[in-house]
């Protein structure tokens, strides 16, 4: 299935939900598609991405280096300091995204992954009503 994005609060955020099979390809696109939405729509406050449906990873550091880079460029286009959560129950995807975490450090982004999802989803919502006053909703 992939990723599937969800843009919410009049579009100041991002929900992926990430199904299935993630290949590096659908990981990669995925970002490429927030922040070019960022780019022409606005900026993104927060992100939150869930991996807790995925059942096969074929992505490399490779792959998430890249991602990475799109989002590193996004951040040159904003001053919008993103807050980022991503939920991974798994022990491969959390590792993956600890990985993805540490690839993206040079935006300023503040982010977090997490195993536990009711832990994710308060530290979200308190750093993004902390720092862009959004109550985020939808997650």
């Amino acid at each position: 299935m992939g990723v599937t994005l969800e843009f919410l609060n009049d579009n100041h955020g991002v929900k992926a939900t990430v199904r299935g099979e993630m290949t590096g390809e659908a990981f990669v696109e995925g970002v490429r598609q927030v922040n070019a939405f960022a780019a022409k729509a606005g900026p993104i406050c927060y992100t939150f991405v869930d991996f807790n449906d995925l059942k096969k990873i074929t992505v490399t550091t490779g792959d998430l280096a890249s991602a990475a880079m799109c989002a590193i460029e996004a951040s040159k286009l904003t001053e919008t300091e993103r807050v980022v959560a991503a939920y991974a129950g798994d022990d491969y995807a959390y590792r993956l995204a600890l990985i993805y975490m540490v690839f993206i450090e040079e935006t300023g982004w503040e982010a977090w992954t997490f195993r536990d999802r009711s832990e994710a989803v308060a530290w979200l919502r308190s750093r993004a009503t902390l720092k862009h006053g959004i109550t985020v909703e939808g997650i």
